[in-house]
């Protein structure tokens, strides 16, 4: 018989629908009453069971049956032995990136889904920065449940498309927590799920994690490394590790928590960089109060843009292995660690990367970056002839060059001023192509206008297309 549990003021419930403690809003903890033997059996279990994906655990977890795998789970644990040399310590790449939709939150959405299937449900609603609700709705649509999703408007294009695919409901709302609100609102009116990150179900799925992690490396762990975001899989994290620890009678390993610095409407950065750390750049997490407990068997440090894009630059060179910035937080936080003192020489580090590779021209620019070579590079780069820069292209690159920052109606305005009469509609094609190549950037808003701005490497197509 499943219960559930408060994991900071221990409230019991016994309605299993529930997401959060009714007393003080904190996360909800599924209780297994099984014994340490039957623990251990079912650990070692799913070692044989991997094929299943995350459900060769689905004894540890709170439905009835196994649901549809997509074969998430059972992610490569990897030594990155170049990076153990260069930092001077032992440390495993644990890729999420490689689940079905490129995220660990694919272990979460699984069980979320099969949870509301089993409990009658014929549709969900969700909220999220964008990756929760993608994943939701590709394993909702396998049970064919409907889905409803609010998200904020800022999150990616590329992240809507995907969602649309699953031919889902989506609502766009200023930010996060009002797409919480309304989801809350939605569920309660119409009786879908509510199926949110916070979940108790959501969070013993992404636990299975460390269910891996420790199967395989037992006590041979030091640090656990993950970011902190919305505190959800700190939370999936802390839980795993006191079940393993206690059930097998291991030391726990720390937790190393990374927090992306706030990014606030007023911050410098452009608005691309704001949309590429805006999942894990949150100023209160919803966990807040269990990532304080949590803390006491590990430590917090913060990161900013130009660490995740060092780190995420250090990956790919030393390790071939590449993730979106996102994804990278987690080993952003271990070099930090250990320039403050904190990780010790020889410690045993786990760092849990997530997110698919990015195929944003001006995110690979930025990496790029990190190499004070790479303009050689780029030069020979922008040279190639599927780059097509038509008259008005050129035209649109020269008014960013000697207007600057300016919106997509004054560069409009611009073009028939010199003689170049075409629809908005045309014109936003036209940058669009621009931006996908990386030759201009968003860098914020004017009001409700979008600013747009030529890059380093449009400059070096503009050189060469006037000449």
């Amino acid at each position: 018989m499943l219960n559930l549990v408060c994991s900071i003021c221990g409230k019991e419930y016994d309605n299993i629908i529930l997401k959060l403690c009714r007393g003080c809003g904190s996360p909800l903890f599924f209780v297994y009453d099984i014994g340490r033997e039957k623990f251990r059996e079912y650990l070692d279990s799913a070692l044989n069971l991997f094929v299943e994906g995350v459900w060769s655990y689905r004894r540890l977890l709170p439905t009835r049956d196994a649901g549809v795998s997509l074969g998430e789970g059972w992610t490569p644990l990897i030594e990155a032995k170049n990076m153990c040399e260069k930092l001077g310590i032992k440390i495993y790449i644990k890729n999420e990136s490689l689940n079905p939709n490129n995220t660990f939150i694919d272990r979460g959405a699984a069980v979320d889904v099969q949870f509301a299937y089993e409990n009658k449900f014929k549709s969900l609603v969700t909220a999220s920065p964008g990756d929760y609700s993608i994943s939701i709705a590709s394993y909702a649509c396998v049970r064919g449940i409907e889905t409803s999703h609010f998200i904020p408007r800022n999150i990616e294009s590329w992240k809507v498309y995907r969602l649309a695919l699953t031919n889902t409901s989506i609502v766009f709302t200023e930010n996060y927590g009002k797409a919480l609100d309304k989801a809350i609102k939605q569920s309660t009116q119409k009786n879908h799920y509510l199926s949110i990150p916070l979940s108790p179900t959501v969070i013993d799925g992404y636990r299975t994690i460390v269910f891996e992690i420790l199967s395989i490396l037992k006590d041979d762990v030091d640090w656990i490394s993950i970011p902190v975001g919305d505190g959800v899989l700190a939370s999936a994290i802390y839980k795993g590790v006191n079940e393993v620890s206690e059930n097998l009678c291991i030391e726990s390993p720390k937790i190393l928590l990374t927090k992306v610095r706030y990014i606030n409407e007023e911050s410098l950065l452009d608005e691309m960089s704001k949309t590429m750390l805006s999942e894990l750049a949150i100023e209160k997490p919803l966990a807040s109060k269990l990532i304080q407990r949590i803390l006491n068997m590990g430590i917090m440090v913060e990161v900013d843009e130009n660490d995740i894009l060092r780190a995420l630059y250090m990956l790919i060179t030393e390790e071939g292995v590449f993730v979106d910035p996102v994804g990278v937080a987690s080993l952003a936080g271990v070099v930090k660690a250990i320039e403050n003192g904190v990780i010790s020489v020889n410690e045993r580090v786990v760092t849990v990367l997530s997110g698919s590779p990015s195929k944003d021209p001006y995110v690979l620019y930025r990496i790029l970056s990190n190499n004070t070579n790479i303009k050689n590079d780029i030069r020979y780069l922008i040279k190639r002839e599927d780059i097509y820069i038509n008259e008005i292209r050129r035209e649109i690159l020269r008014i960013l060059y000697e207007l600057g920052e300016i919106h997509m109606y004054g560069i409009w305005r611009e073009l028939r001023k010199r003689g170049y009469v075409l629809t908005l509609q045309t014109l936003y094609h036209h940058v669009k192509y621009l931006e996908n190549l990386g030759l201009v950037k968003v860098i914020g808003k004017d009001g409700r206008r979008i600013l747009y701005m030529i890059t380093e490497i449009g400059l070096e197509i503009l050189s060469k297309v006037s000449s």
